[in-house]
């Protein structure tokens, strides 16, 4: 016959704690599964609000967009087709309208003959489902996620017609910039856990309120697309994500004026999870409420087994506390012999040995580790020594260039006018042209002092590695350059994409040098040229600078990086000290530079820029 007795005595003690909690933890799971089912229409409450929102801020952008493009149209330029005055104002609308990524003007076979971002190439809106439906219905029309012509960069299209004397002469387009537009959706300040999608016609994501990042671009599941398709404008449901994670979602459809299909959805919705979190956060506190109760059953039935379990577990208690104050000879299984608690009592009784042991190594191991700390602050104080003395040294260098070598600079200069103050018309021409180069030669050395400074500098200068547009850098040194020789004719070739990370202010003074020793070099060439792009060599991306000026003899290609170093004469300005303060620059970033030319074919710098494994954020010191 069964006895319940026969069970092992931790099967008892469970039986006896389930019967008499079972219950009180019906009760609880019941009022838990109740409050779940009140945050769950919380929940979509929740959702259907940030739907609303959104829906009414993406209609707000495109009534704004349409009257900005029909004002356009009504423009006199447009209408006559001045493609440079067109272009100048749609430059300028475009810095007043941070939300458009670009505006453009197409003719009636859709070629774009104006655009707010200057391009070279040739473009044509002929081929995209915007310009097709606003040529065909003559209305205001939206098209769908692409990668934009003109910028290169994820959008969607907006156009206006252009109708004079009822005929189609063309459209307004505008491509909304999808990251302004998701900055501008943010203000709705997302609850935590909430996130919204917007998705054009195809159910591509066009912006999303987090992470936006990874999956842009991305379609969601036909499955989903088709629930939105087939459903009415506004409706609430769940749906599984591609990560398997259960949501709460509301959707609502966006068409535009005299449009049956929509142009765009937005989705809002939040973790199933996260919505009936607080629930089941109450319905565990609950269920903890019991444990008080069934630990008072728990005492029960131990008194039960006082004599099974009690005696052995105090005997290990004090073997444990004994070994807590240090006495590792401590020894319980002579005194604990029966059922698995012998066991247990012989496992302990090795665990002692084992800690005595491990013990003992540990002592010898923390000897080792105070003598290795002992030599290493040592060498840590005579390392700190001798780079205090080095800097002291190097300030004292700084010094001295700085003051001890301007001031006889400075008499010098300024002996040299008076003198030529005193001599006035009497003096012979001869003279006269001595003084002027004394003063010129004084000159030289003052800028030569300045670039030996700040070549020493750059050695010392603390670097912050940020995200750095080397393309924009050089644009803005070309403009400066282009207006402070307004004469010279160079072609400028600058590519998109010259993107890296490294200390902007050390960058710019390295692509400063180059550009302005190509310029430089390119002052006796005909046709000047001047090209700033990337390529790849041996394998690895490089950045590049090539002009077709003077050049250099590979045979010196050595000297080029070395101070003070010139291997042209004096029809070409220079210190020697440029291009050896480019080479610390790229070294500090752990790049490499090297150059090729010809004499009277140009030359053509190449460096690179090694990405950090780990990209530090803006403003992290290294």
């Amino acid at each position: 016959m069964f006895k319940f007795s026969s069970l092992q005595i931790r099967i008892q003690l469970l039986i006896l704690a389930l019967i008499l909690a079972l219950p009180a933890t019906a009760i609880i799971v019941y009022t838990g599964l109740k409050e779940r089912n009140i945050e769950y229409r919380e929940a979509v409450i929740e959702t259907q609000r940030l739907a609303d929102g959104l829906f009414e801020k993406q209609e707000q952008l495109v009534r704004e967009t349409r009257q900005f493009a029909r004002l356009l149209a009504e423009l006199p330029e447009v209408k006559s087709g001045s493609s440079k005055k067109v272009q100048h104002i749609l430059s300028h609308a475009i810095n007043d309208n941070p939300q458009y990524q670009n505006i453009l003007v197409a003719d009636a076979s859709g070629d774009i003959w104006a655009s707010a971002i200057p391009t070279t190439e040739k473009i044509s809106a002929a081929d995209r489902v915007y310009f097709k439906k606003v040529k065909s219905s003559l209305s205001f029309s939206a098209g769908e996620y692409v990668v934009s012509k003109s910028t290169k960069k994820p959008t969607i299209h907006l156009a206006s017609p252009l109708i004079f004397n009822g005929k189609f002469c063309g459209a307004v387009i505008v491509s909304i910039d999808l990251d302004v537009m998701r900055s501008i959706l943010g203000r709705l300040q997302l609850p935590e856990n909430v996130n919204y999608v917007m998705l054009d016609k195809n159910g591509t994501i066009i912006s999303r309120g987090r992470e936006a990042g990874e999956i842009v671009g991305n379609q969601i599941k036909s499955e989903d697309l088709k629930i939105m398709e087939a459903g009415p404008d506004k409706y609430s449901y769940e749906f599984t994500r591609k990560d398997g994670e259960r949501r709460i979602v509301t959707y609502r459809k966006l068409r535009l004026d005299g449009d049956e299909a929509p142009y765009m959805y937005v989705r809002a919705g939040m973790s199933l999870a996260y919505a009936i979190g607080e629930a089941n956060r109450q319905m565990i506190y609950n269920l903890s409420s019991l444990l008080p109760f069934v630990i008072f059953s728990f005492i029960i039935v131990l008194v039960i087994g006082k004599r099974s379990i009690a005696d052995q577990v105090a005997r290990l208690r004090e073997a444990s506390h004994n070994i807590a104050d240090g006495d590792l000879t401590v020894r319980v299984a002579p005194l604990v012999k029966t059922g698995e608690f012998g066991e247990l009592a012989i496992s302990f009784d090795h665990m002692t040995v084992k800690l005595a042991e491990n013990l003992a190594e540990i002592k010898i191991a923390e000897n080792e580790i105070k003598q290795l700390n002992r030599d290493l602050e040592r060498k840590v104080v005579e390392r700190t020594s001798q780079l205090q003395d080095l800097l002291k040294e190097h300030e004292a260098f700084n010094y001295t260039v700085s003051h001890d070598l301007r001031a006889p600079l400075r008499h010098i200069n300024g002996f040299s006018t008076i003198l030529a103050e005193e001599l006035g018309p009497s003096a012979s021409p001869q003279c006269l042209d001595y003084l002027q180069r004394i003063r010129t030669a004084t000159s030289r050395m003052g800028c030569l002092i300045d670039e030996l400074l700040e070549f020493s500098r750059i050695s010392r200068e603390e670097m912050r590695l940020v995200p750095v547009d080397l393309g924009e850098i050089a644009s803005e040194i070309m403009d400066m350059l282009k207006e402070t020789d307004p004469h010279r004719n160079v072609h400028v070739t600058i590519a998109p994409g010259l993107k890296t990370t490294g200390d902007k202010t050390l960058l710019r003074i390295a692509i400063q040098n180059l550009l302005d020793n190509a310029w430089k070099y390119t002052g006796m060439a005909a046709n000047a040229k001047i090209e700033f792009g990337k390529a790849e060599v041996n394998g690895k991306e490089h950045f590049f600078v090539r002009d077709n000026g003077a050049g250099f003899d590979m045979a010196y290609k050595d000297k080029l990086f070395a101070v003070f170093q010139r291997l042209h004469g004096k029809e070409f300005k220079g210190t020697g000290i440029g291009l050896a303060t480019v080479e610390r620059i790229i070294l500090r970033h752990s790049g490499s530079i090297w150059a090729e030319g010809r004499v009277g074919k140009g030359a053509t710098f190449y460096f690179s820029i090694p990405v950090p494994a780990n990209k530090p954020l803006s403003g992290v010191h290294q």
